[in-house]
């Protein structure tokens, strides 16, 4: 498994969520509000930890930062990572919560 690495050199601030397609609109809301209250100085590298984000949502998401060259928005599909894991799962909690 590769390592993350960050996706700019300096001045960065690092946003880690974790979601699926069902907080896709909640996930959304959160990074339009870091845009409005970011700093033009800063780079902000925000990655989601994932599972079962559909291509439509990434490309709704990714659109948010087209015009933000200080912002950048990566998945990192966790599958892998807890693949042989049992987690104790409820409606409201998924793998993905987990990571």
């Amino acid at each position: 498994m590769e390592k993350i690495k960050p996706a700019f050199v300096e001045n960065i601030v690092p946003i880690c969520f974790s979601a699926n397609d069902n907080y896709v609109p909640l996930l959304a809301t959160q990074i339009v509000s870091i845009i409005k209250n970011s700093s033009d100085d800063k780079n902000y590298d925000i990655v989601i930890l994932m599972t079962q984000i559909n291509d439509e949502n990434k490309v709704k998401l990714l659109s948010l930062i087209s015009n933000h060259p200080n912002f950048s928005i990566r998945f990192v599909d966790v599958a892998p990572y807890v693949y042989g894991y049992s987690f104790y799962i409820e409606s409201d909690i998924t793998n993905t919560k987990y990571s």
